[in-house]
């Protein structure tokens, strides 16, 4: 036998009885065989672990060996010897040996003469099958391998099996020639202490397996840069040439990249939706399926002026083939975590409460759009191929206290365990789902109980184990400070249009069956809304008080008790879905109507009267809203007063005189003013005499349009048109309304004009059969 590498040594399972294969024809008693070395010691062959077919490296082999001649390979995995090649007729052999996994030790690759199975030759180094995995982004990845970021937690780590994790990193990825640096997990020193608790995350999922960890992310960079070469400096971007070079070395030492790890949410954020921007990336492909040319350019979704020169994956080319692409689909597997809990950064966020639900701040809002973003890219049909499920959320902290403020809060922390250990942790998981190890119930949240009388709700958490926080697990208390200090972060209520992020207390009710109940200090109604995550915070309002309190410690957890691995914690919107509530009693339901996209609308049966200078609508919009581009409140045709929703939230209006001439054109408020979510009461009122127009929601004036003087009183041609244009179609709104009214005449203050209205309906009774009616029946 040959040399042994000096780390390991290899051995042959004593669970495995070697099964001889039939011996053909006698050999001539001169045969020989050799075999060529393997081009590495102590190499990570990828298994393909998890995928159909999978579960077996491929091990190329060749040598030399009597013509015509059968060589065997011994696949100790299988406990069999395998048929790889037959000697051509100058006595040269090469096949493929298909080695199955078996989580042992490395191993040297043994072959024989089939016909003199004395005849044998064995490599000098050596290989295991197992798992080769490319981690893939930023610099969060950064805060692994990094001194800095990796080896700043207090403590010592030991690592508990010194041959489970290789690394392959970049020496510098920012120099012409960068070079590769190879790397034995065996102590925390090997690279980072982080990598090291990677290492023993790993060792307690699959004992005896072998990984190695391939360098794929680049800080302060974006997909762009790969997929675009013209978007980097020739030496230090993020250059498509740096990756292939990794790769290669890979291919070159006999081995490929069986995962693509991906978490690479920052340079996400601006780029929504997320398959109209990456399709091309990703596939090769427009997100319709459409084969996107190699060196064209591609400005679909919110992607400006980028060239695609490089893709992942070539869904044109079969399975196992590469294609365009970097990547076969059949042997490399994307794996997408989901976006990191993000901190909002604003201005004095340190001493204000950020708008809940993330609508104030624009980090919040982008970080809540990812989510979903990336829930759409994994139904697209070619994710699914590649890819499948995504991963559990990853809760980790980011930030630390530096001084006088919490600081940094894009990155993992690198001074808690919480921070950068946590996340190794995390993308050791996601290796694990991958090759099919690990299973689980996505732990999301669901309506178990609501008490009659609205006094409290109970969720329940997915999954089997234990609900916990990390302080109850570390054996804290949760902190004071701030009136939304509960025992469990993360929850909203929504009670009528206000959403709260107090006034109400969320509790473990019962932590054996993953119970949760929310207690609002004013009793719930029906309608009344609660929602999980719902923001980009993790249930962060103020940096500077949740930071140093560490409030990610409260967020819910399902404990499985598996000793080594991480927590499954509970899965934010959309996954955990809003919850509007029903049945509770004393509570009635308000009787509502529904238009669609063919009404109804409705029109008065007669023009506008002379003399008429003021008018009032209001109407009570349900929860569910969405506002539209264009979708008409109230029109009276030509503009005479005509207000819009618009996709933004925000309200258009325009007015006219009784000689057409323009007070008011398409002015726009300069903020949204539609809330985002529960129900609203929206008042519009005009009065030409007193030149203004105003917007009020929920009684409050939110804004107020100054008219041009002019005639002071309407048009007598036109008449007026409720909850759409006059001829109804696209302007038509569409929602659940509780009540409409209008008034020919207005009050100053927002409260409704004297005298009974000139338009009501209240249900879908009374708007069926209303005499302003148009278009189809109201639900």
């Amino acid at each position: 036998m040959g040399r042994v590498s000096s780390l390991i040594r290899p051995r042959v399972s004593p669970l495995i009885t070697p099964l001889i294969s039939t011996v053909g024809s006698p050999a001539p008693s001169d045969a020989a065989i050799t075999v060529n070395d393997l081009p590495r010691d102590a190499m990570v062959m990828d298994a393909r672990i998890g995928r159909v077919g999978g579960g077996q490296a491929r091990v190329a082999l060749s040598g030399t060996a009597t013509i015509g001649e059968v060589v065997q390979a011994y696949d100790r995995g299988a406990g069999v010897w395998r048929d790889v090649a037959t000697a051509d007729g100058s006595g040269d052999w090469s096949g493929v040996l298909h080695s199955t996994n078996d989580d042992g030790d490395f191993q040297v690759a043994k072959t024989r003469l089939k016909a003199a199975t004395s005849t044998i030759a064995d490599t000098s180094n050596t290989f295991a099958p197992g798992t080769v995995f490319m981690p893939f982004g930023q610099s969060e990845l950064n805060y692994m391998t990094s001194a800095f970021g990796g080896d700043n937690v207090p403590g010592t780590i030991t690592v508990a099996d010194v041959s489970a994790l290789q690394t392959i990193m970049i020496d510098n990825d920012e120099i012409a020639s960068p070079s590769v640096v190879h790397s034995f997990i065996t102590s925390e020193t090997s690279l980072t202490k982080t990598i090291a608790v990677m290492s023993n995350t790993l060792a307690a999922y699959a004992p005896g397996r072998k990984f190695l960890y391939v360098d794929g992310h680049h800080e302060g960079t974006g997909r762009v840069q790969l997929q675009d070469d013209s978007k980097n400096d020739v030496i230090t971007g993020r250059r498509w040439s740096v990756l292939q070079h990794v790769i290669d070395w890979v291919r070159d030492n006999g081995s490929d990249i069986g995962q693509i790890v991906e978490m690479w949410y920052v340079s996400d954020l601006s780029k929504q939706p997320f398959i109209e921007a990456w399709a091309p990336f990703y596939f090769g492909q427009t997100p319709a399926g459409d084969t996107h040319p190699m060196g064209a350019p591609y400005t679909g979704g919110t992607m400006v002026d980028a060239q695609i020169d490089h893709c992942l994956f070539d869904m044109d080319a079969t399975p196992s083939q590469r294609g365009r692409g970097a990547f076969a689909r059949a042997d490399t597997r994307l794996v997408q975590m989901p976006p990191l809990p993000n901190i909002p950064r604003i201005d004095n966020l340190e001493t204000s409460v950020t708008l809940v639900g993330g609508d104030a701040a624009d980090e919040q809002v982008k970080v809540k759009s990812l989510r979903q973003g990336y829930v759409d890219f994994h139904a697209d049909s070619r994710t699914i191929e590649v890819a499948g499920d995504l991963m559990p959320f990853p809760m980790i902290s980011k930030g630390y206290w530096d001084g006088s403020k919490w600081t940094n809060g894009t990155h993992p922390s690198h001074t808690i365990p919480e921070g950068s250990h946590l996340l190794a942790k995390h993308f050791a998981r996601a290796v694990m789902i991958a090759s099919g190890d690990v299973t689980f119930t996505p732990p999301v949240f669901t309506v178990s109980d609501t008490d009659a009388d609205g006094l409290y709700v109970d969720l329940e958490l997915a999954g089997t184990g234990t609900l916990k926080t990390l302080r109850s697990i570390d054996g804290g208390v949760t902190p004071v400070g701030e009136t939304y200090y509960t025992d469990i972060a993360g929850f909203e209520i929504i009670q009528g249009s206000t959403t709260k992020i107090d006034g109400f207390a969320a509790t473990v009710q019962d932590a054996a069956n993953r119970i949760v109940r929310i207690t609002p200090d004013t009793a719930f109604s029906n309608s009344d809304i609660i929602r999980f995550g719902y923001g980009g915070g993790a249930g962060w309002y103020k940096r500077d008080s949740d930071g140093p309190a560490q409030w990610f410690k409260e967020w819910p957890l399902v404990d499985t008790g598996s000793v080594g691995q991480p927590y499954l914690f509970a899965e934010p919107w959309p996954a955990s879905p809003e919850f509007v509530l029903s049945g509770i009693a004393g509570a009635p339901v308000a009787d509502t109507f529904a238009t669609a996209d063919a009404g109804p609308w409705f029109t008065d049966v007669v023009n506008i009267a002379s003399g008429t200078s003021a008018m009032t609508m209001f109407a009570k919009i349900k929860h569910g809203y969405t506002p539209g581009s264009g979708d008409f409140l109230i029109d009276a045709a030509s503009t005479t007063w005509r207000v819009e929703t618009l996709s933004t939230g925000k309200i258009r209006v325009s007015v006219e005189d009784s000689t057409g001439t323009k007070m008011l054109q398409a002015a726009v408020t300069p903020s949204a003013v539609i809330p985002s979510s529960g129900d609203f009461e929206i008042g519009l009122a005009v009065d030409l005499v007193g030149q203004w127009c105003k917007i009020f929601i929920d009684g409050v004036e939110v804004h107020e349009f100054t008219l041009l003087a002019g005639t002071g009183v309407f048009t007598t041609i036109r008449k007026v048109s409720l909850l759409a244009g006059a001829a109804g179609g696209g302007s038509q709104i569409k929602a659940e309304f509780e009540y409409v009214k209008f008034w020919y005449s207005t009050t100053v203050d927002g409260s409704e004009p004297a005298g009974a209205p000139d338009f009501e309906v209240s249900d879908a009774a009374t708007a069926n059969a209303h005499a302003w009616k148009l278009g189809a029946d109201a639900t």
